[in-house]
């Protein structure tokens, strides 16, 4: 891993201060010379920044993933400071944008996947408590939800934010529980998947998934 190129100053509550045009112009510049990114610390995290040519754009990710020792709150600032750092060094452009604008792209099987799978909250009206509905990336109850089996070893679901889900899949980011490869297997139907009232926890029912 790059040892750490600049240190940005943080608040009380973790959140990065505002971030100076040199330090900014600094960050764009190693990152364009790194072939394999620049590390940015803020506060106890530190986020790679790589530049991606093609579509000439600067991605800002945590080098930690989703680690349930740490609060709520902690996830939210790490979150928070890398959509605050990566809006900043792209001019306020964000990364699903930057992709839907790029005409070579096209959406992935992966992301089909999840469209085709994704319901509406509201329509389904999920009679359980919020805790069994939060997204494990936003941490919000989603409007529209996705059910991903937790591994591929394992047929326990979680219930998703469709288009956080997909925004992995686009930046190549692992699963945010396995740390596997995301792949159309770990998407699950929601006719293929109910909720266990003894161990609360939703569990796909059908082991035959589609890869």
């Amino acid at each position: 891993m790059p040892p750490v190129f600049i240190t940005l100053p943080v608040n009380e509550h973790g959140n990065v201060l505002p971030i100076s045009s040199h330090d900014l112009g600094s960050i764009r510049g190693a990152a364009q010379n790194a072939d394999d990114g620049v590390n940015v610390q803020m506060g106890n995290s530190s986020y790679r920044i790589r530049y991606l040519p093609r579509l000439d754009f600067f991605s800002v990710n945590p080098n930690t993933g989703f680690n349930p020792l740490h609060s709520a709150m902690e996830f939210i600032a790490t979150m928070n400071n890398s959509t605050h750092l990566e809006e900043h060094l792209n001019q306020g452009r964000a990364f699903l944008s930057v992709l839907e604008a790029a005409q070579s792209l096209r959406p992935s099987r992966i992301a089909t996947r999840i469209d085709s799978c994704s319901f509406s909250m509201e329509r389904e009206n999920l009679s359980l408590a919020a805790e069994h509905l939060t997204c494990p990336i936003t941490l919000c109850v989603p409007e529209r939800g996705v059910f991903a089996r937790t591994s591929l070893q394992s047929d326990v679901c979680c219930l998703y934010d469709s288009t956080a889900l997909k925004e992995l899949v686009f930046r190549r980011l692992p699963h945010p529980i396995s740390r596997e490869a995301i792949t159309g297997a770990h998407i699950v139907p929601k006719e293929q998947c109910h909720f266990d009232q003894e161990k609360l926890i939703f569990v796909h029912t059908i082991l035959n998934s589609i890869g």
